[in-house]
Order: structure tokens, then C-alpha cells, then sequence
């Protein structure tokens, strides 16, 4: 007999009327409230050794009811929170990724933190499709173009260098800065580069000339670009390639004209220092990310501030906005990442770091560099220098669980929230009460997306789960 079928006296009225208070609107609810409550009752009456089982009393939509009631706080924690990733990609040997390619394809890593050399790896197989050799300092900073052909490096050597993706063509040398380079970005159409460097420049490169178009300098705009040895950029471009923004050692950003290099609009100064920065698709806004982990919302045509979003407990390391604009993620220098409702300003999903790291908070060792959506926009992918993950976005899955929960299923949830809130994780052993109620879930989709949400532990399992 299972055992949430076989109830107890305490455990049932603590569940019943004290952990949960149940609340029912409809008629149908209100009768199978009372249904389920009657039968209850009548089984505190047993003896120890009877037990009346309720699921095989209960219709389905009654017990469905009864489940989904019993934990809903349970069920937010599901919606709003990813603990394991979906998929974890080749778990890297000592080295930094630093770049992902638009097609989700290739990460540009260097094999260790002061090297000269990337490697551009393939994330589904960790093989090495092209080594990249030339600069004679470490590697700051690698961008992909959009169309995937070309890789731009930025070195402490003081260079920038243009490669050919899959050909071993001898790569272009932008002109030497005088000191290192540690920010590069292409232009939405690809032909244009960004350089930023430790003197307070930033210049704008035609790759099919090598010729300089811009130079965006402290003494002569009276503006000076942030001086950040972070991998997350502190330049974009809009969409459209008309503007640029730039963030400032003032704590302020600047929106550039791109043809002209004349000052579009400067945003308000704020309050800690700026660590990234990004345009939304429309053009129209841009988000800024801080070193106090709040990150604000701006009008690029007023200046006007619309939405601060939520102040996490370590620095923001890297901003994005969906391919839509209503969301933006938010990557933090310990891990984690959110992502954030940009009509609202309202916290949509947190993606946890793995907390059996020992780096501590803040630590730019696993900070996250990259966060990207997948090209079903289903996904987003989280990169730090020593992993790359992949998590589930949408609520398909909690949605599949909801139609069809027992309540065997949701006290096996509130026994997994409880040790997760404690802590520790849930042990399941194989030929248990917890493990039958979890196989009981016929959707093995839905069953993974448990064992993930809940950081289940499973023991002794088959093989198959």
C-alpha cells in the first residue's frame, strides 16, 4: 500500500490544515474537496493497521485538484527556478571559453588563462575544429562575426586580429594600440569591428580595408571608456549600425553616432560602476548592468530610465535582450543568471550555479561571459570559462505535470522542497514509496524536469529513468 495512501492522524491534519491552506472556488472543487476531506476523516477512525486508499477512491480530476493544492508554493518554485540545466556540453579541461558563435556551434577557448592561442571547439563533440596562433600576449577578448566566417582576437599585446573561420589563411593585424586590447565586437552586418582598450579608446575598423573610420577618445570627446578587464563588452552597436553606446569611468553611457562619431544622448549618471551594456532588437532601448547586480532599462531617444531591475548579490558580468525585446537575461559574476520581463521589470527565471563550487561569491573564475537564447527560443545558454549549459525556458513541461499530478506525486515534491529548502538534496532509493511515485509519471520528459527542478538524488536506479 502506498504510503501516501496510508495516512496518519498527525500527518494528515498537518498537511491538510496546517502546512497548506487549501483553497477551492468552484463548484466542482468545492466537491471534491469535501469528498476527499470525508474520506479522510474516515480513515483517521481506523485502526493502525487499516488504511483506506484514497487515490483509488478519488476521480482523477479530484485527486488532480487536491495535489495541485497542496503545493503551490512548490509549483512556483518549479515555474520560476532551474537548478540543473538541460544539457551540459563537454565539461572543459583547465581553460577559459570566452565566445560562442551565433549558430550555437563553436566556443572560442583558450586552453589556459595567460594564453596566446584560441581554440574553436565544437560544443556537442569538445573536438578542436581550428587553432588560432599569432598574438604574443594573452588573449583579452574573441567575438564571432554574425554570419559565423570570421573570428576577431584582442591581446595585452596590443593587437586585434581578424581570422578566417576553417581556412588556415594568414589572419589581418589591425594597427598596434599602445596598450592591450580588451573588448572587440563586430557590427550587426559584420563588415565593421570595435576595439576597445586600456588607454581609454575605442575605434571603429572597416575589416574589408583594415582602415580605421573612428577614434571615440577620452581627451577628445570629453568621455572615457570604462576600463574593464571583463569579458562581457562595454560597447555595442544598435541593430541598425546607426548608433553606438559606450559606458564610462563616470558611470554614465553615451550614445555615438556611428558615421559621424558626434554624441547622440547621455544617459544618467549612476550609481556604481557600469560592467555591461547591449542594445534591445528594435533599437529603442538599451540595458545596463552594474557592479551592485541591479541593471536598469533606458530610452535611447530620451535619455529616460524606465525599469531598474532587482539587485542580485554579486556584479552583473554580461547583459542580453531576447530576440523579441520583452526579456532581457542578466549573467552575474558568481553563476547565476535571471532573466527579467522588460515590460514589467518583473523576475521571470533564475538559473542557478552549481552550488557544489567552491569559488566563492563573486568569483570571476565562474562568473557567467555569455548567456545567448537558443534558435527555438525555447533555451538560453549560460557560458562560463569552464562550462557551457543549456536551460529550459519555456513551461511545457511543468504545464504536462500539472494535468496529470497524483497526490502521491506532490508529496514526493513537498518532501523534495523541504530538503532542498534545508539544503540538502532529496534521496530517492530505488523500490521506495518516493521512487514508485516518481515513476509513476508516465512522461519521461516531465520526469527528468523533477528530478532537475528538485535536484533529486537518485540511488541505486535502474537504468532507463
Amino acid at each position: 500500500m502506498n504510503r501516501l495512501v496510508t495516512i496518519k492522524k498527525n500527518y494528515a491534519l498537518s498537511t491538510f490544515h496546517t502546512e497548506r491552506n487549501i483553497m477551492y472556488s468552484t463548484k466542482n472543487s468545492i466537491v471534491y474537496f469535501s469528498l476527499s476531506l470525508s474520506i479522510l476523516f474516515q480513515s483517521l477512525n481506523l485502526q493502525a493497521a487499516e488504511c483506506i486508499d484514497i487515490e483509488a477512491v478519488l476521480p482523477l480530476n479530484a485527486q488532480r485538484e487536491i495535489a495541485l493544492n497542496l503545493i503551490p508554493e512548490e509549483l512556483s518554485y518549479l515555474q520560476k527556478n532551474r537548478v540543473v540545466p538541460l544539457k551540459l556540453f563537454y565539461k572543459t579541461s583547465p581553460g577559459f571559453n570566452l565566445a560562442l558563435s551565433h549558430d550555437k556551434k563553436l566556443v572560442a577557448r583558450k586552453t589556459s588563462k595567460n594564453s596566446s592561442t584560441i581554440c574553436l571547439i565544437e560544443i556537442e563533440t569538445g573536438k578542436v575544429s581550428q587553432t588560432l596562433k599569432g598574438h604574443k600576449g594573452s588573449i583579452k577578448a574573441v567575438a564571432f562575426s554574425p554570419n559565423g566566417k570570421n573570428v576577431i582576437t584582442g591581446s595585452i599585446d596590443g593587437t586585434a586580429k581578424l581570422w578566417n573561420v576553417g581556412s588556415d589563411k594568414e589572419p589581418v593585424t589591425f594597427m598596434k594600440h599602445a596598450f592591450p586590447v580588451t573588448s572587440v565586437m563586430f557590427s550587426p552586418c559584420g563588415k565593421k569591428v570595435i576595439t576597445s582598450t586600456a588607454d581609454d579608446t575605442v575605434k571603429l575598423w572597416d575589416i574589408e580595408t583594415n582602415k580605421e573610420l573612428l577614434t571615440f577618445f577620452g581627451t577628445m570627446f570629453e568621455h572615457y571608456p570604462l576600463i574593464n578587464f571583463s569579458f562581457s563588452p562595454i560597447v555595442d552597436f544598435s541593430p541598425n549600425y546607426k548608433e553606438m553606446i559606450i559606458a564610462s569611468v563616470d558611470r554614465t553611457t553615451k550614445l555615438w553616432d556611428t558615421k559621424t562619431g558626434k554624441e547622440l544622448i547621455t544617459l544618467n549618471r549612476h550609481t556604481s560602476n557600469i560592467e555591461a551594456v547591449a542594445f534591445s532588437p528594435s533599437g529603442k532601448k538599451v540595458v545596463t548592468g552594474f557592479c551592485n547586480g541591479s541593471a536598469k532599462l533606458w530610452g535611447t531617444k530620451n535619455g529616460k530610465k524606465y525599469i531598474t531591475f532587482g539587485a542580485h548579490s554579486a556584479p552583473v558580468s554580461v547583459v542580453a535582450f531576447s530576440p523579441t525585446g520583452k526579456e532581457v537575461i542578466i549573467g552575474y559574476w558568481n553563476g547565476d543568471a535571471k532573466l527579467w520581463d522588460t515590460e514589467t521589470g518583473k523576475e521571470l527565471l533564475v538559473f542557478h550555479r552549481d552550488t557544489n563550487k567552491n569559488d566563492g561569491p563573486g568569483s570571476k573564475e565562474e562568473g557567467v561571459i555569455v548567456v545567448a537564447f537558443d534558435l527555438t527560443y525555447e533555451s538560453v545558454y549560460t557560458i562560463t570559462h569552464t562550462e557551457i549549459a543549456l536551460w529550459d525556458i519555456s513551461s511545457k513541461l511543468l504545464d504536462r505535470l500539472k494535468k496529470s499530478i497524483t497526490i502521491s506525486q506532490a508529496f514526493l515534491i513537498l518532501h523534495a522542497y523541504k530538503a532542498l529548502k534545508s539544503g540538502a538534496f532529496l534521496a530517492i532509493n530505488h523500490n521506495t514509496e518516493d521512487y514508485r511515485a516518481l515513476m509513476t509519471i508516465a512522461d519521461a520528459d516531465v520526469r527528468m524536469f523533477l528530478v532537475r527542478g528538485l535536484s533529486l538524488e537518485l540511488r541505486l536506479l535502474k537504468a532507463g529513468l
